[in-house]
């Protein structure tokens, strides 16, 4: 089966351009410069994905209503979950304000990362299309973004 290419389109506010899939606009690589533009287009939720977050990202971070990271605590990843613990925590007090979640990895691990860094990780159901989205699955949903 042949993969179908996305609809890129020009973005009318001065951003790159950006595709829509169900009526969600995505603006791949956006930068710190374009978000002032995409905050006054009326949009009801503004999703940041940050990808691998690094040091110049947490301002923008911490500007965020509702701030959740998703970290893994599989082996080759786990560095990087602390990193970026390391990093909110030495910002913020113990991380207050944020959700943090994982979506693999052992029982013991979670809790030895949340006593090191003195903040509770929940673990999130894998989703292996977040196109369609299991019935089950949408409790956890609506919990994280109530």
């Amino acid at each position: 089966m042949a993969e179908a290419k996305l609809p890129f389109r020009q973005a009318e506010n001065h951003c790159r351009s950006y595709f829509r899939i169900y009526d969600v606009d995505y603006y791949p690589n956006t930068t710190a410069e374009e978000l002032p533009s995409l905050l006054n287009q009326g949009y009801q939720y503004l999703i940041l994905d940050l990808g691998s977050m690094g040091e110049a990202d947490l301002p923008e971070l911490l500007r965020c209503d509702r701030k959740m990271i998703l970290g893994s605590l599989a082996p080759w990843k786990i560095d990087k979950f602390r990193k970026t613990l390391k990093q909110i925590n030495q910002k913020t007090i113990s991380g207050e304000g944020f959700i943090y979640l994982t979506e693999m990895g052992k029982p013991k691990i979670l809790r030895e990362i949340s006593n090191a860094y003195h903040v509770p990780i929940r673990n999130v159901p894998y989703i292996q299309n977040p196109f369609r989205i299991e019935k089950e699955l949408f409790s956890n949903l609506q919990e994280l973004l109530a």
